[in-house]
Formats: structure tokens, C-alpha cells, sequence
């Protein structure tokens, strides 16, 4: 069985870990472990598709150029792909004062005191990846809904005016958005092993084809009979949308 949800969990190599790493079972979690959070940060700068981020604030840094445990929650909170990614802080009871608790819950979703309790820590673990799921699905709903308008307004402006200019920056718009939602959900879909993937990006590349096709020749194909059949195309495209987010919806952990 294939693992759904990416968790990054940043934790010194010891005990604790391993036993994280085993309740985090392989059947439904991919764990990327980074032991420090330089090399945390390092790899984030690269990925931006994950379920879950799992980061123990007393984790010692082991490099040179160490990057504090602020700054690299200020970083995942900043960046755009990772701004709905649920976060776990782990912090010894020991040395977490009033203060310092109150500080990271406004940039955290929970707080676990270690030592932990595993039941408790899976409870949370289940609890915001299943969160996580359901952002993601209000943002692939506000995107369908953004694109819908913006397909609207083309086809209004192409029965009414004859400023080809015009008409180009408003295609190339639509094209920049449509690119960047078919790339968030084909990055989500891989990251999800999604069964009917590849159909999906064979839809979205026709899509794509369109309106490179649009913007080669706008002079003859930015009408608004070229733009009611793209919103077609765009209207089947929903429906497939609709069972990815049934999958969805099918893989989000229920057991807690």
C-alpha cells in the first residue's frame, strides 16, 4: 500500500525519533527527517508539497550556519505553497516557560509537550492532516471559482471590443492562472498518489495547448466562440476535479 500524506519531521536522530517514526506508519505517512533546522530549511526551499510539518523547537543545530527555530517558522509561514501546511511544535516541558508557549502558538496549530503521550501525539497528527486536506480543498474550490470569472469577463470582452491588445493581456492573465492551478493540483496528486493522475494531466495539457494556441494567433482565434469552448473544456475539467476531491475526501483519517 502506497502512503498518501508527507510528513517533514525535524528531530535530533535519538529514541524519540524512531518511535515517532513508527507510529507514523509507512502504510499511510512518507516521513522526511531532517535533523536540524538548516537542513530543514535547506529542503524546503525545494518542496513545497506536504501534509504535515513535525519540528521539535530544542533540536540543536549541527551546522555552521544555524538558522533559529523563529526564523524558520516565520519562512514556512511566509511561503505561499506551504501557508495551509499544518504545524506540530514539540518542546521539552522542562524548558518551555509561559512566555515562550505563548509565542509559538501563534505560529504553530498545536503544541506537544515532551515527553509526550503517543496517543496524544497521533490524535493531533490525524487531527491537522485531515485539516490540512480539507484547506486544500477550499483553495482548489476558490481557484475553479476565480477562473470561472475570469473566463466570464473574456467572454464578455470578446463580443463587445475590438482592442486585440487588450484582449492578449487578458488571455495571458488567464493563462497564468490556469497554468499555476494546474500545476498546484498535479503537485498535490502526485503527492497524494492519486490512481487517475496521469488523465487528469492529459485534460489539463489540452488545456494548456489551447491557450498557447490562443496567444499564437490571437488576431483569429481570441473570440468568443474559441473562449466558450475553452470554459467547456474548463466545465469537464470540474468534473474530473470533483473526483479527486472525492478521493480526497476518501483518503482523510477518520481513526483517532
Amino acid at each position: 500500500m502506497t502512503a498518501n500524506f508527507s510528513v517533514l519531521l525535524i528531530e535530533t536522530d535519538c529514541v524519540e525519533t524512531q518511535v515517532q517514526k513508527i507510529m507514523l506508519t509507512p502504510e499511510k505517512f512518507k516521513v522526511i527527517h531532517k535533523t536540524d533546522s538548516t537542513s530543514a530549511w535547506n529542503f524546503l526551499r525545494e518542496v513545497n508539497i506536504l501534509d504535515l510539518i513535525i519540528f521539535n523547537i530544542n533540536t540543536p543545530n549541527s551546522s555552521f550556519f544555524s538558522i533559529s527555530y523563529e526564523k524558520l517558522l516565520d519562512s514556512i509561514n511566509s511561503q505561499y505553497q506551504l501557508r495551509n501546511v499544518p504545524i506540530i511544535l514539540i518542546t521539552d516541558a522542562s524548558m518551555s516557560t509561559k512566555e515562550v508557549l505563548q509565542k509559538i502558538a501563534k505560529k504553530s496549530d498545536a503544541i506537544i509537550l515532551s515527553p509526550f503521550n503517543p496517543i496524544r501525539f497521533m490524535k493531533e497528527v490525524n487531527r491537522l492532516v485531515t485539516k490540512g486536506i480539507g484547506l486544500h480543498i477550499e483553495e482548489i474550490h476558490e481557484q475553479h471559482m476565480s477562473l470561472a470569472k475570469r473566463i466570464n469577463q473574456l467572454m464578455e470582452l470578446t463580443g463587445e471590443s475590438k482592442d486585440i491588445v487588450h484582449k492578449i493581456e487578458q488571455v495571458m492573465i488567464l493563462k497564468q492562472l490556469t497554468f499555476e492551478h494546474f500545476d498546484m493540483e498535479e503537485s498535490y496528486m502526485l503527492s497524494h498518489n492519486y490512481p487517475d493522475y496521469q488523465q487528469h494531466y492529459d485534460n489539463h495539457d489540452v488545456m494548456r495547448n489551447t491557450l498557447r494556441m490562443l496567444l499564437k494567433n490571437p488576431q483569429e482565434r481570441i473570440n468568443k466562440g474559441e473562449i466558450e469552448n475553452f470554459y467547456r473544456s474548463m466545465f469537464n475539467d470540474l468534473s474530473d476535479d470533483e473526483q479527486y476531491i472525492h478521493f480526497l475526501d476518501e483518503i482523510k483519517i477518520t481513526e483517532i
